[in-house]
């Protein structure tokens, strides 16, 4: 109640006060209620929250905030739910979308709905149940690869058709974003262990190399058979070698690689990279030039 009351008057006030001080008064209103209205959000998915416990069934409490914001009880029964939220989620993913939610004081339906579903798959609102709430585990690993799939397809799309620095730049921040809440809300998935090699992979190419070096490590560590643990060791070497000025470090990893993973295409790349650098690379067992 202190909050939303303060983001009320401020509301009200902010226009009367930047008159009055010609101005210069919306630069000391217009920050704090950004940050007000950014609370406001946050309650309301609270508020979701609360009544998916109250109801504890998710395609009540979704229904109910669709035909709130449909406005209609006419027009909510003719209504064909998946594709509304289908272009909902469209119209909130985009840049005018965000930006048009960073200035009120709820979140877009989509996204509520959005949260709610997370909210629903969480270990926290099973427990709150008694355990009644788990999801089958076929339904977690699937929706888990649907969101480390939305993740690649961002990073696949500034390879075709994404240009500029800027646009690139947003487009692996974002497919960062998706990997961090597949590794967050899906632990113990496969998605979720593809989401630590691709979150590296996008670290890598936003030129993050501490980042990158730090999230393939884990990776590899936790994951050494895994068909991206070749992959994961390369993308150890490229960080030490591009970004972070440690050759000697790349060639330990490139050598790790040819040694662990000897037919592997990227432990021929491995030995490239060693030769470029000057080092030496692991002899070949009579077992590995005969498969070569």
């Amino acid at each position: 109640s202190l909050y939303l009351s303060a983001a009320h008057f401020l509301t009200m006030g902010a226009r009367g006060l930047a008159d009055r001080l010609f101005g210069l008064g919306s630069l000391l209103v217009v920050p704090a209620m950004h940050a007000l209205q950014s609370w406001m959000r946050k309650a309301e998915l609270t508020a979701d929250r609360a009544g998916l416990i109250c109801v504890q069934d998710l395609d009540v409490a979704r229904k109910s905030l669709i035909k709130l914001a449909v406005g209609s009880h006419g027009l909510f029964k003719r209504l064909d739910m998946d594709e509304y939220l289908r272009q909902a989620d469209r119209a909130s993913s985009d840049e005018y979308g965000k930006m048009s939610e960073f200035f009120q004081t709820h979140p877009h339906i989509a996204n509520r709905v959005r949260e709610l579903k997370f909210f629903s798959d969480s270990p926290a609102y099973a427990e709150l149940l008694g355990g009644t709430a788990v999801k089958p585990q076929v339904e977690v690993e699937q929706m888990a690869a649907e969101a480390v799939n939305r993740g690649r397809n961002r990073m696949a799309k500034v390879s075709r058709t994404v240009t500029g620095f800027l646009s690139a730049t947003s487009s692996f921040e974002k497919a960062l974003a998706e990997f961090d809440r597949v590794i967050e809300r899906y632990p113990g998935t496969e998605a979720s262990r593809q989401a630590l090699y691709y979150k590296g992979l996008a670290h890598l190419n936003l030129k993050q190399g501490l980042a990158a070096a730090k999230a393939f490590q884990s990776f590899v560590l936790h994951n050494p058979l895994h068909e991206l643990a070749p992959e994961g060791h390369w993308g150890l070497g490229l960080a030490a070698e591009r970004l972070l000025n440690s050759p000697q470090t790349a060639a330990e990893h490139y050598r790790q690689l040819i040694g662990e993973y000897p037919e592997h295409p990227r432990a021929e790349d491995a030995r490239e990279s060693l030769q470029r650098l000057g080092e030496p690379a692991p002899e070949l067992s009579q077992a590995q030039e005969g498969m070569a």
